[in-house]
């Protein structure tokens, strides 16, 4: 039932930025756990530009662009965000306050802003 919750504010989060910015998400899995969920642009595909999905690293900010959360729990991985951060007492929450949680930690309006040019180009 809680991993529900998760996929549905994912979907809401695509869907809310899909149509102005083509946000996408795809799944991957790693070393540490059952599986993460990546957001990007359609304009800028991670594996587009034969990068691995882990090591997809925007130049803006710190060097570090936080879009990748788990589907098993509320909470951004340390490798991708710095240190762990995680979303204390998800699963007693409404989905809306998963969706507020995750656009508050993503860098998804970093991401738009970054690729403003990219994404104008793919909308026209």
């Amino acid at each position: 039932m809680e991993t529900r919750k998760i996929n549905k504010a994912i979907y809401l989060v695509v869907e809310k930025y899909h149509r102005l910015f083509h946000l996408e998400v795809y799944g991957f899995s790693g070393g540490h756990g059952p599986g993460y969920a990546g957001f990007q642009v359609a304009a800028n595909r991670c594996w587009s530009q034969g990068r691995p999905h882990a090591n997809y690293q925007a130049p803006f900010g710190d060097g570090r662009q936080v879009l990748v959360t788990y589907f098993t729990n509320v909470g951004i991985p340390a490798w991708c965000a710095g240190e762990q951060l995680e979303f204390a007492g998800w699963g007693r929450q409404r989905t809306n306050s998963i969706v507020s949680w995750l656009e508050q930690h993503l860098t998804l309006l970093e991401l738009f802003d970054l690729y403003k040019s990219e994404i104008a180009s793919w909308r026209a």
